[in-house]
């Protein structure tokens, strides 16, 4: 991310990404993510000082540090799936569809001491993580695992 003379922001394609998307696509993708994910906080009364632009910002930010994998698993994602997610064939195909993209990146973002923090993971895990923040995730994926682990001991 550098700045040009004008202190705009440019945004450069993440070197993961050369080959897979091209840096069009990518800012397309960027833009549209910043705009949805900051009205809907607004809808809810949060970060009503941030701009489209602060969104762009960190949510570019959070795909750098990603190197392209899910922040929580740090599978990788498959960006080629980046922004073909379609809400109505989703709704007329139900499970089947979804499937197809839970491998596609998405933008986790949550409230940590009033400041929005944005990861990077893939459709499925961000919709198991859903309204928990990343502690409360992780303490409830702990406890599926423990009480899996249990019953293979009733077996």
């Amino acid at each position: 991310m550098i700045k040009n003379m004008n202190d705009n922001i440019i945004y450069g394609l993440p070197d993961f990404l050369d080959g897979v998307v091209t840096r069009e696509r990518y800012l397309r993708w960027l833009s549209r993510k910043a705009r949805s994910l900051r009205k809907r906080d607004q809808k809810g009364r949060y970060f009503l000082n941030y701009t489209n632009e602060c969104y762009k910002k960190e949510i570019h930010r959070a795909i750098l540090d990603s190197e392209g994998r899910d922040y929580y698993t740090c599978e990788k994602l498959n960006w080629k799936k980046m922004g073909k997610y379609n809400n109505e064939q989703s709704k007329k195909a139900g499970r089947d569809y979804w499937k197809i993209f839970s491998d596609a990146p998405s933008v986790d973002h949550y409230n940590r001491n009033k400041q929005l923090v944005f990861k990077i993971c893939s459709i499925l895990t961000n919709d198991m993580k859903s309204h928990m923040d990343e502690r409360e995730f992780v303490d409830r994926c702990k406890k599926v695992i423990k009480c899996q682990k249990h019953r293979k001991t009733l077996k």
